[in-house]
């Protein structure tokens, strides 16, 4: 198990100051954002599976959203919109883990 904080690479903030973590385990990366999971990226035979929960945001945690699948998810799935669907698995949360809907 990794745990490191997501540094602000492609978003104008110059840091998130410790609010946003990533924890990658094997082929799995899970961002945390003020200490809840809310994005995960999952590596397997057939691609990756990018998934997140499914409720609304604050602009911080939607900012974080963007920056962990930027920096993590291959390129087709840099266009992360909150609210919107694209090219992201539509999950939602129960039980501190992500089920298909």
């Amino acid at each position: 198990m990794n745990c490191v904080e997501l540094t602000a690479r492609y978003d104008a903030r110059a840091s998130f100051y410790g609010k946003a973590q990533v924890m990658t385990i094997g082929k799995k990366s899970t961002l945390l954002s003020y200490g809840t999971d809310v994005a995960e990226i999952r590596y397997t035979k057939h691609g990756p599976v990018v998934t997140y929960a499914d409720f609304t945001f604050s602009q911080t945690t939607n900012r974080h959203i963007r920056e962990f699948i930027r920096q993590y998810a291959p390129k087709e799935y840099s266009k992360f919109e909150p609210g919107k669907v694209k090219n992201i698995s539509s999950k939602i949360w129960k039980k501190d883990k992500f089920e298909s809907i």
